[in-house]
């Protein structure tokens, strides 16, 4: 699979968020400040996107949290689903674990240390040497970089698995 693309696999958190609830979260999240409700409601409606998949109900992910707390979320859920998209990936592409090189990962959600990659390599019984090559605070351009990369990287005998959480 040198350079190519298999078979791409996700794995999805349970709680979705329609974009025609755009009022009510922003009445919630940011009643008390107009202007940013305002801001938030006309970026939701010209966003183009329809739905967005989340880890919590709205209701628990717009109130107000430390940076510790929802590092801790992210490391628990997003490792979670990690793993899972990993493990989806390496299944659906017939990839074994020995035979991954590198693993990319993507996301805009919390930089931590160490990266979520990390615990999932130890999780899944990635092999140590496997490279780690983690991406943060790119937003959707993020996976476009990993991409590219990943295609540099690849071998014959070398996977990579490029993740976005």
């Amino acid at each position: 699979m040198s350079g190519s693309i298999g078979h791409i696999c996700t794995a999805t958190p349970e709680h979705t968020v329609q974009v025609s609830d755009r009022e009510v979260i922003g009445e919630c999240w940011l009643g008390d400040e107009p202007e940013l409700r305002d801001k938030y409601v006309r970026i939701c409606a010209n966003s183009g996107v329809k739905e967005r998949k989340f880890i919590q109900p709205y209701s628990d992910i717009i109130c107000e949290r430390g940076l510790s707390e929802r590092a801790v979320l992210f490391e628990e859920y997003g490792t979670a689903l990690l793993c899972d998209a990993i493990s989806n990936t390496l299944q659906e592409n017939e990839i074994e674990l020995d035979e991954v090189g590198t693993l990319i990962m993507t996301s805009c959600s919390m930089p931590s240390i160490p990266a979520i990659d990390a615990l999932a390599i130890e999780r899944l019984g990635l092999p140590a040497t496997t490279s780690r090559v983690p991406i943060f605070q790119h937003g959707c351009a993020g996976g476009v970089v990993a991409l590219g990369l990943g295609s540099r990287l690849a071998t014959p005998d070398h996977a990579v698995v490029v993740a976005s959480i």
